[in-house]
């Protein structure tokens, strides 16, 4: 998946997905050549630990 896919799934401008990155929060990103990509598997590893952080702030 590249980075504006993720945004467009996650909702957030991508702006905030290239911020996030270089402040090392959301999803890990990888290259592949000259693209970034993660992997569906590690999109829903950080929506369920946003999801255990906003449970555990209730």
């Amino acid at each position: 998946m590249t980075l504006s896919e993720v945004a467009d799934i996650l909702r957030v401008p991508i702006n905030t997905m290239r911020w996030w990155r270089q402040r090392g929060v959301g999803p890990e990103f990888f290259k592949i050549g000259r693209h970034l990509v993660t992997t569906v598997g590690d999109v829903r590893r950080f929506i369920r630990e946003q999801r255990r952080l906003q449970q555990g702030a209730l």
